[in-house]
């Protein structure tokens, strides 16, 4: 992942954290870097699930 190769990859691991439980794998990450990426997780389910809606309403 690019994200990865990042100088600023120490402060981004929450994100890649999400993306990975994403994916379907489970990292191994301390607790507190869990936990923020599972709020992550909530915020794209809820991004996902606009889009869904505008779409079908013929916005997107």
């Amino acid at each position: 992942m690019l994200i990865r190769e990042s100088p600023a990859a120490d402060h981004l691991l929450p994100l890649t954290t999400a993306l990975e439980l994403e994916m379907g794998e489970e990292p191994q990450v301390a607790i507190e870097v869990r936990r923020v990426a599972e709020d992550m997780q909530q915020e794209l389910l809820k991004i996902r699930e606009l889009l869904r809606r505008e779409e079908a309403d013929g916005k997107a």
